[in-house]
């Protein structure tokens, strides 16, 4: 991702925090949800909808620059180590797939917005010279954003199924 994104995310979420500590002093009842284990009791409490509303948190997360580990971390902490592991993976799957059917109708100006150029051409020449090994490879070895992989995988001749 850009520079500019990626500290644009961490603008957002230090003010999202500074928010949600403000929060906690002017309106009454709001300092339980600073409380891990009352939001874990909030989210097992909704039942399946606790699920959904785990899964559209991190979908958000995967599609802005907001870093997704701390609602994938989370996940963990609410649902446990198996079932947080599939919602994460059910929801970056389909953030994922949002990302790149959009790079794919929109093209490349929506891919610059996000990703600088040298980085662009750097994975270009890589899926060139290896193909669809080198975006799975790209995906298990986390030395790329998964958001971004998926953005540069959508210019690519790479079909989505």
């Amino acid at each position: 991702m850009k520079t500019k994104h990626k500290i644009w995310g961490y603008i957002g979420l230090g003010v999202l925090l500074i928010i949600i500590a403000i929060s906690t002093y002017f309106i009454p009842g709001f300092e339980k949800f600073t409380s891990p284990e009352y939001v874990r009791y909030l989210l097992i409490g909704l039942g399946n909808w606790g699920y959904l509303v785990f899964v559209i948190l991190l979908i958000v997360s995967v599609l802005s620059p907001v870093p997704a580990t701390p609602i994938i971390l989370a996940g963990g902490y609410v649902y446990g180590l198996i079932t947080g592991s599939l919602l994460a993976l059910i929801s970056i799957i389909i953030g994922g797939s949002i990302l790149f059917l959009l790079v794919k109708k929109l093209g490349e100006p929506l891919l610059r917005m996000f990703i600088d150029e040298h980085h662009i051409q750097h994975f270009r020449h890589i899926l060139k010279k290896r193909g669809k090994i080198a975006a799975l490879i790209s995906f298990v070895v986390p030395l790329f954003p998964s958001s971004s992989v998926m953005l540069i995988v959508g210019l690519t001749g790479i079909g989505y199924i």
